[in-house]
């Protein structure tokens, strides 16, 4: 019977593999207020100074966030601050993390 050696490039393999393995494993289980699929409590993290764009790329600001939604502000053109109240289905729907690409379902 011969013996298999794992080579160093082997073990790195395999730990990448695994590692992706779990990254897609947690993913799966929250969403953006984290909200684990499997039971346990519910965490927020949706914080204040988080960017976030709407459907049409509009970069917003979290300014405060409650069991409510979140209050998003964003700084137009003109120099003016716009303040939104988001209730918390709306901001799960309509926005994305900044840098977040959107996948429509």
């Amino acid at each position: 019977m011969a013996k298999s050696v794992l080579t160093d490039a082997d073990v790195v393999r395999l730990v990448k593999e695994e590692y992706e393995r779990n990254i897609v494993d947690l993913a799966e289980g929250i969403d953006m207020f984290f909200e684990p699929k499997r039971g346990a409590g519910e965490k927020n993290i949706v914080s204040v100074d988080l960017k976030v764009r709407d459907k049409n790329g509009v970069l917003y600001t979290v300014d405060s966030v409650g069991s409510w939604g979140v209050i998003l502000k964003r700084t137009d053109d003109d120099g003016s601050e716009k303040t939104i109240k988001v209730d918390r289905e709306t901001f799960e729907r309509d926005f994305n993390l900044k840098n977040q690409k959107r996948e429509d379902k």
